[in-house]
């Protein structure tokens, strides 16, 4: 007798873990993606590669992420498909935009450490000699690298992008009905 009770208070046990897991995974998955760490784990991306895009709409419970395929040149025809997968996931209409690797450039420079002090504007200054695009038709984002103890130079590492790339798709998220909060 002792036995079939110790199997269904164990029964009983896994049921409860199982049910807690999901409605702490469903809790997660209301919280706005602002509130964690990383926006490319935001329950809505949309993956830009210019001429193609495909919205990404996180499993709930880490299930497996919904994708629907875009257009980028007919977002008239996907609207209606997108703001249906939104629906369908109980999502709202903000989105991260996730830039493909393809449209952008990477630089890596060597600075003084007094760099550190002013980096934006000296890197602004560097631009023209690092991509072969003006200054005034790209934006940036920069990191230094860790440092190593007693440097002679920081060591920056530039993702760029051209303004027309982030333009375009900030709008093709609008024209799908989509506002966006960052983009990386």
């Amino acid at each position: 007798m002792s036995g079939s009770l110790q199997q269904m208070r164990m029964a009983a046990e896994e049921r409860v873990r199982r049910g807690v897991a999901w409605w702490t995974g469903e809790l997660h998955a209301m919280l706005p993606w602002q509130g964690r760490t990383d926006p490319a784990r935001a329950p809505v991306v949309l993956d830009y590669g210019g001429s193609t895009a495909t919205l990404v709409l996180a499993g709930r419970g880490g299930g497996e992420p919904r994708r629907v395929e875009i257009d980028a040149g007919r977002p008239g025809e996907s609207r209606a498909a997108v703001q249906a997968a939104l629906r369908a996931a109980g999502q709202g209409r903000d989105v991260v935009l996730r830039l493909a690797p393809a449209l952008l450039l990477e630089a890596d420079i060597s600075l003084p450490p007094a760099a550190g002090r002013a980096m934006r504007p000296i890197l602004t200054n560097q631009l023209e000699r690092l991509v072969p695009l003006p200054a005034a038709d790209v934006d940036f984002e920069y990191r230094v690298a860790p440092g190593r103890g007693a440097e002679r130079s920081l060591d920056v590492h530039l993702t760029i992008v051209r303004k027309a790339t982030v333009a375009e798709a900030l709008g093709l998220a609008r024209a799908l009905g989509l506002d966006p909060q960052a983009i990386i």
